[in-house]
């Protein structure tokens, strides 16, 4: 396809897919991503957490999972950035994996906003369960987290994986990890950086102590 068309296959183009059953599902409903900060106040709704450390290594944090918003903690220091978890497409591309959080090596984040609430609309208001199969499919994939604030403006997904070298090269744009959908091959971050229906693009990379 043509680039602009390129750059709007992921909210546009319908595939046909295979309903997928999931044995696997996210109890958390928020996810949060805490780095340069102290302890965690208290654990209470904590579901699962994740001590991180930037690729670069100027950053170490944490990943958190929650049962409810309402046990997202507040830290005294460093950053701090809470999203709700967008159901059920985190837990039919988890099905479509069918590989276990506990394998979890890496976690990439991908962040962005978008210029209009149409545009945002648009796509979250679509049914995504199409994009469950692909991105489930690729290499070294464990779950992709579809993630929002609609406060912040910030959308997007958190990447768990089972190596470093898998979230490298999806983040490369490997050919081998392109996301294949329909009979197009995506690099994503480079469609997140093109689309200009979006802004504040950021793309973090993680591995897990």
């Amino acid at each position: 396809p043509c680039d602009n068309e390129r750059k709007q296959v992921m909210s546009e183009q319908q595939v046909v897919a295979e309903p997928i059953q999931s044995e696997q599902q996210v109890v958390a409903t928020s996810i949060q991503i805490v780095l340069n900060a102290d302890e965690i106040p208290s654990n209470e709704g904590l579901d699962s957490q994740y001590s991180i450390v930037s690729t670069d290594g100027k950053n170490a944090g944490q990943v958190l999972l929650w049962t409810s918003a309402d046990h997202i903690q507040n830290f005294s220091a460093g950053t701090s950035r809470s999203y709700d978890i967008v159901q059920p497409v985190t837990d039919l591309v988890l099905g479509a994996s069918g590989k276990s959080f506990e394998a979890t090596k890496a976690i990439c984040v991908f962040n962005f906003g978008y210029t209009t609430e149409e545009a945002r609309d648009q796509e979250f208001n679509s049914d995504m369960s199409p994009y469950a199969g692909p991105f489930g499919s690729l290499p070294g994939i464990i779950c992709k987290v579809v993630v929002r604030n609609d406060e912040t403006n910030t959308y997007g997904g958190f990447y768990f994986w089972d190596s470093e070298t898998a979230m490298h090269d999806y983040v490369d744009g490997k050919d081998e990890s392109l996301l294949h959908f329909g009979e197009d091959k995506i690099n994503v971050k480079e469609m997140l950086s093109t689309r200009e229906d979006l802004i504040n693009q950021s793309f973090e990379t993680y591995l897990v102590k």
